[in-house]
């Protein structure tokens, strides 16, 4: 008991010491009385533990604390406490009446105090050296002669680089150690260490000469983890005789010693900061000049960081192993950033909170999705401390690079507007307008259909070809109406032949698809003007996807256009409110039927359409059109449920399974089988077993791909089954958030890191495909796989061009995405941001589809992309020229 007392009291005893004398003045508040309570209990046992640490003790147990090295601590705490309140407070007093050249004097000296200190705990340790002579393994021809040294003699039948003597062949503690060989040779030898199974953690010198004569020769070596099969060797180099007395291996400070290093070193920078400026005759840079130097050269090296990790080692060993700045590509980089933070700075309070935000957002991306590309999981960040300081020190220069470029993007955005009027809105669009925007889309399209004729069969089509066929039974999987709108075009052609089948398939396709983009190019000039519409149509052109998934058989081209068309509407109703015109009720009504067409192609589409459409709400005025609006809503929500819910259940058309909702949990799991397999208990086991092949997870994961995974769902599994797997689901991510998180990140981080290397299939050869087609429908293209292969060529070529590649990557569009977003936020303009809530929706959806950044599932985000980039940049402005944000 008395010693419970004791140890309590070396705990809080200081601490109320330091608030009697702390808290002296009798109106100070409880709360204030806390806070400084909580300080004080916080600062003097962590200055305590911390002295206690450098000292030797590596832990504490209280029921292992002797009496001694209680009051010890009750004695240091109270020291340490009167120190605080009063002898510190006292000190810093002194020290600001001080003039500027003592108060230089007396930091320089603390600093060298810090210093010498570090140095006396840290680097004046002695190791004992251990001779490890009788533990090496003697080659073919090495003997011991009457001096107990090991001898080689010349006329030996060694040859050149023959290993002569070899070991010991021992376990190594992390750290820095020096090797140590005393022997006698007439002629020079060599000498090596390495390790066969822990290279990896193992940094040693190039071989060592031996040079003539009797001496020692050292080599530093660093251990960075697990090490234990030592092997240091003696090698011949065919001439002279050579005889070995001892091997020593030290433990040296070279570690520690490197700490205190970076500690001057960090000293002294901040002196040259703080007081190079006192020496006017000395030519120096400014303030800014230094700052911007060093925030260029951060954001560089986080550009250069591959994101590779080293499994161990010191601060620096790992910036040096992680980066890869040996090129003239992060020089030039260095030199181009350099200069742009020169030229445009950033002063003050220029940079506001929405810059910030997304700054921080793209650093986040960026730096996890480095982590995930590189490594598959969040070693990258969370490998060991020393390597999250390697990611802070990454994500400080990305978010640099990231908050200066988008000011500079903003600040750009608004010097253009300046002075603008404000832009007509034309009546109708003509049908000159429609025919050249359709014409020319066609002309560019035309080329890719003409050489994949009659068009490209990818897997989903060809299933719900099956299905249109009767050859496979109809169900919902895909929507089962998108599968009749198929079967009719298909009829249209099959009677002639089923390359005439398969091309009106396409055909049909293709004009809806190249319709609905002629029109959003035209409904663009008519809000933003001509050099918008110049530039949309050109992207929907020269962009080798839209031609591709045009000639191709799925119901992905369809639905990417139809929801570019909800789009073009929404947009159009946003427009039309802003500009007091008032939204006719046929507009909504139109909007509405278009959002519903739209679930029809896609099931994931209600997941767009619906919040998106409620999202109107917000820019009605008055309060009969949010009624209708609501009203519509609800009618959107309820022809989707009649079309996937009701009608195939009276029409016995059979449900999709559920597995399509459940990649994430399904990818979650089976990564826990893969990583954690020994640890899952057999109830656990069993559970999951009931509605997934749990034997077989672990093998056919694939962190990028669920669908391995999600084959192995079993079909009669009921809701019992399902929410004892959630159970257990949700009680394995409490054993195993980090393998959760990772699991969900490396399925979806294509979606929002745009510099993911293109893995799986190859984009620009989609081909018919055969597994599953009967009954005699062959169709067939008609010129030959080297015609096909150019085109193939020309767009898989633009996954690795500089520019263009970044069109072809998915992630790119969601950063477009943000930016739009974020400069309509920029400009206080916060209904217009409901034009991007189906868009952000999509994203969503494309993070919990089945594989990762896959272009068919990002492809209604991509489209839609004109529209989005246009919208951000538009104004309204007054005869007086500034922005006019009023609705």
């Amino acid at each position: 008991m008395v010693k419970m007392v004791l140890q309590f009291g070396m705990l809080v005893i200081p601490s109320v010491i330091a608030l009697c004398i702390w808290n002296r003045r009798k109106f100070i508040t409880h709360c204030v009385r806390a806070k400084r309570f909580a300080i004080c209990f916080f600062g003097i046992n962590a200055s305590v533990f911390l002295t206690a640490y450098v000292r030797g003790v590596k832990g504490f147990s209280l029921n292992n604390m002797t009496y001694s090295y209680c009051i010890k601590w009750l004695a240091a705490g109270i020291i340490l406490a009167a120190s605080y309140t009063r002898v510190l407070p006292f000190a810093w007093k002194c020290f600001l009446k001080m003039g500027r050249l003592q108060k230089m004097i007396i930091v320089l000296l603390t600093q060298g105090v810090v210093v010498a200190t570090g140095i006396l705990l840290l680097c004046c340790k002695e190791y004992p050296s251990v001779d490890v002579i009788g533990q090496m393994h003697p080659g073919e021809y090495t003997y011991m002669d009457d001096e107990e040294m090991w001898r080689i003699d010349q006329t030996s039948g060694y040859k050149p680089k023959d290993i002569i003597l070899s070991g010991p062949y021992i376990s190594l503690e992390k750290g820095s150690y020096t090797v140590t060989v005393e022997y006698d040779s007439c002629k020079t030898q060599f000498f090596q260490i390495n390790s066969e199974q822990y290279s990896d953690n193992l940094e040693v010198e190039n071989a060592v000469f031996l040079g003539g004569g009797g001496q020692r020769r050292k080599a530093n070596i660093r251990v960075n983890g697990e090490m234990n099969d030592l092997d240091v060797q003696i090698r011949y180099s065919g001439q002279g005789d050579i005889r070995i007395a001892h091997i020593w291996i030290q433990r040296n400070n070279a570690v520690h010693m490197e700490y205190v290093l970076i500690l001057a070193v960090l000293f002294l920078i901040w002196d040259l900061w703080k007081y190079l400026y006192e020496i006017r005759t000395i030519r120096h840079p400014t303030r800014e000049t230094v700052k911007t130097a060093c925030s260029a050269f951060l954001s560089t090296l986080a550009v250069s960081f591959s994101g590779r990790v080293m499994q161990d080692g010191t601060f620096f060993s790992l910036l040096r192993y992680e980066s890869n700045g040996m090129s003239i590509v992060f020089l030039i980089v260095g030199i181009a950033v350099f200069v742009f933070y020169r030229r445009y700075p950033i002063r003050g309070k220029e940079c506001r909170i929405e810059i910030k935000g997304l700054a921080a957002l793209f650093t986040i991306c960026m730096t996890i999705g480095t982590s995930i590309s590189a490594n598959g999981s969040l070693k990258f960040i969370l490998n060991s401390l020393l390597q999250f300081g390697v990611c802070v020190l990454c994500a400080f220069g990305y978010y640099i690079l990231f908050r200066n470029g988008i000011h500079w993007l903003f600040s750009k955005m608004d010097s253009l507007s300046e002075g603008r009027k404000i832009i007509a809105l034309e009546q109708n669009i003509t049908v000159k307008q429609f025919s050249m925007a359709f014409g020319i889309l066609s002309t560019f399209w035309l080329p890719i259909l003409i050489c994949f004729w009659p068009g490209s069969i990818w897997w989903d089509g060809m299933v719900q070809i099956n299905m249109a066929l009767g050859m496979d039974t109809l169900t919902n999987h895909h929507p089962w109406l998108s599968t009749m709108f198929m079967k009719c075009l298909l009829n249209m052609g099959i009677s002639i032949s089923d390359n005439m089948g398969v091309f009106a398939l396409v055909l049909g396709s293709e004009i809806i698809e190249l319709t609905i983009y002629a029109y959003t190019c035209c409904t663009i000039r008519k809000i933003f003007g001509q050099a918008s519409f110049t530039i949309s149509i050109l992207f929907y052109s020269l962009h080798p996807i839209f031609a591709m998934f045009g000639q191709a058989v799925m119901k992905d081209g369809v639905y990417a256009a139809i929801f570019t068309l909800y789009l073009t509407e929404y947009t159009k109703c946003v427009w039309e409110e802003r500009q007091n015109k008032g939204v006719s009720v046929g507009r909504f009504v139109i909007l509405a039927v278009i959002g519903s067409v739209a679930c029809i192609f896609r099931k994931n589409g209600i997941y767009v359409v619906f919040p998106s459409y409620v999202g109107l709400i917000c820019i009605g005025k008055n309060h009969a059109k949010r009624m209708l609006i609501t009203a519509l809503s609800i009618f959107i929500a309820g022809s989707f449920w009649m079309t996937d819910r009701v009608l195939p259940t009276r029409l016995e058309i059979v449900q999709g399974s559920t597995r399509e909702l459940l990649s994430i949990p399904f990818q979650q799991t089976a990564r826990c089988f893969r990583d954690y397999e020994e640890d899952i208990t057999s109830e656990e086991f069993e559970t999951i077993n009931r509605v997934l092949d749990a034997e077989r997870l672990k093998d056919l994961y694939t962190p990028e791909t669920s669908d391995p995974v999600k084959g192995t769902y079993k079909k009669d599994t009921t809701s019992e089954e399902l929410q004892g797997y959630f159970k257990v689901w949700g009680k394995m991510f409490l054993k195993y958030p980090i393998t959760y998180i990772e699991a969900t990140l490396q399925g979806s981080y294509g979606y929002w890191y745009p510099f993911r290397n293109f893995r799986g299939k190859q984009t620009g050869y989609i081909s018919i495909n055969y597994n599953a087609m009967t009954g005699g429908f062959d169709p067939h293209y008609l010129f030959s796989y080297e015609v096909r292969n150019k085109i193939g060529e020309y767009i898989y070529a633009w996954k690795y061009i500089p520019i263009l590649s970044l069109f072809m990557n998915t992630g790119s569009y969601t950063w477009l995405l943000f930016l739009a977003a974020g400069y309509v936020l920029y400009q206080n303009r916060y209904r217009d941001l409901a034009v991007y809530i189906a868009p952000f929706m999509n994203v969503l959806v494309c993070i919990a589809s089945p594989v990762n950044g896959e272009i068919r599932y990002a492809l209604p985000l991509m489209a839609v992309t004109p529209l989005l980039v246009c919208w951000c940049g538009h104004y309204f402005f007054n005869a007086s020229g500034k922005a006019s944000m009023d609705f």
